[in-house]
C-alpha cells in the first residue's frame, strides 16, 4: 500500500473510530525517512496537527527523502504546525 491510501483508508477510519475526532496534538518521529515525510505530507493535509517532533539526521536520505522532506516542511509552514527538531 502507498502511504497515501494507508493514511486515508486506515489511519484515519481508525483515529475517528477510537477518539472519535481528526486532531492530533504531538507527533514524534523516531526514525525518519522517505515514506514517513510521505505519509506526513498527507496526514498533514487531511487532519488538524499541531505539533511534530523530528529527530535531527545525517545525509541518510535519498535524493526522493529529501524531496519529500522539503515539501513535508512546505506543508508544515502553510498549516501553521509546530515543528521541533532534537
Amino acid at each position: 500500500l502507498s502511504p497515501d491510501s494507508w493514511i486515508q483508508y486506515t489511519l484515519l477510519s481508525e483515529l475517528i473510530k477510537n477518539s472519535g475526532t481528526t486532531h492530533i496534538d504531538h507527533i514524534i518521529i523516531t526514525h525518519p525517512g522517505a515514506l514517513t515525510f510521505h505519509a506526513l505530507c498527507t496526514l498533514c493535509t487531511h487532519i488538524t496537527v499541531k505539533k511534530i517532533t523530528v529527530p535531527y539526521f545525517n545525509k541518510e536520505l535519498s535524493k526522493y527523502g529529501w524531496r519529500k522532506f522539503f515539501e513535508f516542511k512546505r506543508i508544515v509552514e502553510k498549516e501553521n504546525i509546530q515543528l521541533v527538531r532534537q
